[in-house]
């Protein structure tokens, strides 16, 4: 009988966390069956995925519905005594989810930290600081998606000790490989000509992403030929369409809404913009070199997902650096090539054997 690994997540599959979660647990569904437990308010929940895999599928209360979230969780907890792992993926909300597997005696409970902090979120970056530490009295175990975010969420001195379990947002590098008919495809379905400079940027509309700094960067840049492909939803997203109206920016703006295939967009991408004010790992700066993309990310994030000489960090305080490395670009030569072993490190079918790895062993030192 396979070991029962509960999966704690906020969104649908097609988050960047999620994806990864799912990624994983698809490539060790031989060895393991995992549920996921996935919040009512998710907008998109894809089943089928889910079901394909062996794994299922519990739907429950949003977290910020604190009684109700903890209520069903001890009875969903209680009525499984078959889950041996809780692997919450809720960063510094951790504490939430494990601390009520603590109580229903769940012997391996993990929390993997995912993101940092910002301090242009001052609240949220209060908080945080506050719930890590909660977090930290419920976990067994430490996972982390990068040492940055390792060292957020449980300390510098943990992850130079090796107590981190350092497990990168790793993908099928071939999936995200450049194809010239599906850039030619995707553009003719979007309106574009080749002719047309794609900046892309994929991502939630949410505070963190910064949209904002990307729409002013089209004002600035001030050129037609130019154009801006926004793949995301979320709750910032008819503010983002009101300020590209005040700009004047509709015919230079695309909103694309959500895919669960992104390669067929990164191929129409002549360049991948990241301003974001904090991130974990961002998987899609890992997708976007494996496309040969040209990366300009804030220096906000963390430099571990430098994998090409072609990524660039900014500063997100100085946009008329942005403005100048992308009219740089705009004549930069548009090779695509890339080298498939410099991505070992994020290659899904290498991340996957240290992960069972880590499992079964976290699995036979509690039956010992």
């Amino acid at each position: 009988m396979k070991p029962v690994i509960a999966q704690i997540l906020t969104k649908g599959v097609n988050g960047g966390v999620e994806a990864v979660v799912l990624n994983y647990c698809r490539h060790l569904s031989d060895s393991f069956h995992f549920i996921f437990l996935i919040e009512n308010e998710s907008e998109i929940v894809n089943s089928k995925v889910i079901n394909s895999i062996g794994g299922e599928l519990v739907i429950v209360p949003p977290y910020k519905h604190l009684l109700e979230y903890t209520k069903f969780l001890k009875s969903f907890f209680l009525s499984r005594k078959d889950i041996q792992v809780v692997h919450s993926n809720l960063s510094t909300m951790s504490f939430l989810p494990l601390r009520t597997a603590k109580k229903c005696h769940i012997p391996i409970r993990i929390s993997e930290a995912h993101s940092t902090d910002s301090k242009a979120e001052k609240l949220r970056s209060v908080l945080k600081h506050i719930f890590r530490h909660l977090t930290n009295r419920y976990l067994t175990d430490k996972f982390a998606c990068s040492i940055l975010a390792g060292e957020f969420q449980y300390g510098h001195s943990e992850v130079n000790n090796n107590n981190v379990f350092i497990l990168p947002n790793a993908i099928e590098i071939s999936r995200f490989r450049f194809s010239i008919d599906q850039r030619l495809k995707t553009r003719h379905k979007l309106g574009l000509s080749e002719s047309d400079f794609v900046i892309g940027h994929i991502g939630r509309f949410v505070s963190q992403k910064n949209h904002a700094f990307l729409i002013n960067i089209m004002k600035q840049l001030n050129n037609k030929q130019i154009k801006l492909l926004l793949l995301g939803e979320g709750e910032k997203e008819n503010e983002i369409r009101e300020l590209v109206n005040q700009l004047g920016l509709q015919s230079q703006v695309i909103f694309a809404g959500t895919t669960s295939h992104p390669e067929d967009y990164y191929s129409a991408f002549d360049l991948f913009c990241l301003p974001s004010l904090y991130e974990g790992l961002p998987v899609v700066a890992v997708e976007a070199q494996a496309n040969g993309l040209p990366l300009l990310l804030a220096d906000t994030i963390t430099k571990e997902c430098k994998i090409l000489p072609t990524t660039f960090f900014l500063s997100i305080s100085d946009i008329s650096s942005w403005v100048n490395k992308i009219s740089q670009s705009l004549s930069s030569p548009k090779s695509r090539n890339v080298d498939i072993s410099l991505f070992s490190d994020f290659d899904i079918d290498v991340q996957k054997e240290k992960l069972r790895a880590k499992y079964f062993s976290l699995l036979e030192g509690k039956n010992d």
